[in-house]
């Protein structure tokens, strides 16, 4: 008897220190959770949400994700699922079936990916509501998964008018497989593509080149799509290399929804939007020794086109990046950079105004559109020559009246070179954001020097993330009759803010620059960017 009580209490032990171990596991798993806020925003609907895509996966694999939802509110959520296996608080994974979800609840999902090569899939986690005040009956997160394209060794495609089977970019695109090169014939014209879910990996991304040494003698992708009017089109398209092409006289010469994508050496001109990336789907983005220009501008009942308006998705590439570099932006309607992204390196860059009347900003570099989750985003505007004159607008930073950028810009080391007619400030602030840094700038002059203003802040103490502004000038080269800060929102003041600090500007002398030296220095239009020193004034 007694040896069966001590059987008996080995498996009663046995069977605790298992549901531990189980329920260790879980709480590890959910330690490790992502925290996703989907309350309110405005008008009762909620923050969109989502989980970070998962590409370049091995067929077939099996995948898991942990997320703890914050907001839900007083009325549950009804969650369903058809294909996710979803563990609900300490429950075992299930398939299928409905979920009573509440504030703070616990989800793991798993999903397997697709089983071919290059294939995917976005899952979905549908929320019914049960709050009958809500402005929207359902709330979705999404989950792309993407499987590797590399199932052979990488290829070159020759395309153009001499090759007997491959004549446009569309004929080679379902054939394509990681490290794969396309290239174009010098000085042939290529009817607008879209491609979907074509990727390559990081290691071997897809390159589409010309192979032309002349610049004026590169490939043209021309016109735009049959349904969206995109040049090109790049959809869940990972790991492209565009190299020595023109693009020109689409809608969207490039539209941009993909991650890791790399232009250098392109020319962009005759579109009404230069360069697109979309608010959701998009990734890192690099525009290297681009030129853009006749794009961008309003037509009467449309929204603003720019030359390129860039955005990143959050959720879905967290930490995403745009990067422009090496490039001269010219003849621009509407501005020539405005940036959503959740990263932006905006360096040295040649960014001149035209005289359009719809000529607005330069360089943009503000919030999400109309929503954000996150810690706030960063900018970094460096090492730039921004030409400016009437009718632009200078740089704004912080936001548009969509969303705040909340987060820290940096406007460091650029020549602001000033035409003579030009009145407005070099650096604006406008809705919100955590600091900005105007440091170590030059102020040039075409004509004589004017009274000048290098930032206008326009937040509200409130409107700043730490409820006072956080606002650094210094090291920067003037004149002596340059405004350095100005506050303008109602009630805003300099005096008793320690964390504004205008400091060790050189006031006593200014940059003076010939026309004649300043067009001397500009690229050439529709040729390879090949950017001059910066002078020292």
């Amino acid at each position: 008897m007694k040896k069966g009580y001590a059987i008996v209490a080995m498996y009663v032990e046995t069977l605790l220190f298992g549901v531990l171990i189980s329920f260790s596991g879980i709480a590890s798993a959910n330690d490790n959770c992502m925290e996703r806020d989907i309350s309110d925003y405005q008008w009762k609907l909620r923050h969109r949400g989502g989980l970070p895509a998962q590409i370049e996966q091995e067929p077939g694999t099996l995948l898991e994700q942990c997320i703890r939802l914050k907001g839900v509110g007083p009325h549950p959520l009804k969650l369903t699922s058809r294909d996710i296996e979803i563990a609900h608080n300490s429950d075992s994974f299930k398939a299928g079936g409905e979920f009573t979800i509440k504030e703070g609840d616990t989800l793991r999902l798993r999903v397997q990916a697709p089983v071919g090569n290059g294939v995917g899939k976005t899952y979905r986690l549908v929320f019914n509501e049960t709050d009958p005040d809500r402005r929207r009956d359902v709330f979705r997160l999404r989950w792309p998964v993407q499987t590797r394209n590399d199932s052979r060794a990488p290829k070159t495609w020759h395309v153009g008018p001499s090759s007997p089977t491959y004549r446009e970019v569309k004929d080679v695109l379902k054939l394509l497989s990681a490290g794969d090169t396309i290239i174009l014939e010098p000085g042939a014209t290529y009817q607008a593509f879209e491609a979907k879910e074509i990727s390559g990996t990081r290691a071997q991304p897809i390159t589409l080149k010309s192979n032309a040494t002349d610049a004026s003698k590169r490939a043209v992708i021309e016109g735009g799509t049959k349904r969206f009017n995109w040049t090109m089109g790049l959809t869940s398209s990972h790991n492209w290399v565009v190299e020595n092409v023109i693009l020109q006289g689409g809608g969207l010469c490039v539209r941009h929804a993909s991650d890791n994508t790399t232009l250098r050496n392109v020319l962009i001109r005759h579109c009404k939007t230069g360069v697109l990336s979309t608010d959701f789907d998009s990734g890192d983005l690099t525009l290297d020794a681009v030129e853009i220009y006749d794009a961008g501008g309003k037509e009467k009942g449309r929204p603003w086109n720019h030359g390129i308006y860039v955005a990143s998705d959050q959720h879905t590439f967290p930490g995403a990046t745009f990067t422009l570099e090496n490039s001269y932006l010219h003849d621009l309607r509407g501005n020539a950079v405005k940036s959503r992204f959740e990263n932006s390196v905006i360096r040295h860059n040649w960014i001149e105004n035209g005289a359009e009347k719809q000529s607005r900003y330069l360089v943009e570099v503000i919030g999400y559109d109309g929503q954000y989750d996150f810690d706030g985003q960063h900018h970094e505007v460096t090492d730039n020559m921004l030409v400016h004159r009437m009718p632009g607008l200078g740089s704004r930073a912080g936001g548009d009246g969509k969303s705040p950028s909340r987060g820290d810009t940096v406007f460091a080391r650029n020549y602001f070179v000033i035409d003579g007619n030009y009145n407005r400030s070099m650096v604006r602030t406008f809705q919100g954001l955590n600091s900005l840094e105007v440091t170590d700038n030059r102020l040039v002059y075409l004509a004589s020097p004017t009274k000048t203003t290098l930032v206008t802040d326009e937040v509200k103490d409130a409107g700043w993330e730490q409820g006072t502004p956080v606002i650094t000038v210094s090291g920067n080269r003037v004149t002596g009759t340059t405004k350095l800060l100005e506050r303008t929102a109602q009630g805003a003041v300099m005096s008793g803010k320690p964390q504004i600090a205008v400091k060790d500007n050189d006031t006593s002398g200014f940059g003076r620059l010939q026309r004649d030296t300043l067009d001397k220095m500009r690229p050439e239009q529709d040729g390879y960017i090949q950017l001059p020193d910066w002078p020292d004034l």
